[in-house]
């Protein structure tokens, strides 16, 4: 992955989460996977399963965008 502009990092929070600081940070530790997204029907119980793990876990980001089936009914 080439950065254009590190600088951008840390721009356009949403709810005291920005993306991009965060992806800044772990980049400067490590490669890999930065973020996983799931749909989940426990968000708590399964955010507590994944840190049970003991893999590095910083937040969860309950993240939901309204969006039309392809019957055409609202999700």
């Amino acid at each position: 992955m080439v950065l254009e502009d590190a600088s951008k990092f840390g721009t356009n929070f949403v709810d005291g989460f920005c993306y991009g600081r965060t992806l800044g940070q772990f980049l400067e530790r490590s490669e890999g996977l930065r973020l996983l997204a799931f749909h989940s029907k426990d968000i708590e119980g399964d955010f507590a399963a994944v840190k049970a793990t003991g893999l590095p876990v910083q937040q969860r980001v309950d993240f939901r965008r309204k969006l039309i089936k392809a019957n055409g009914t609202p999700d």
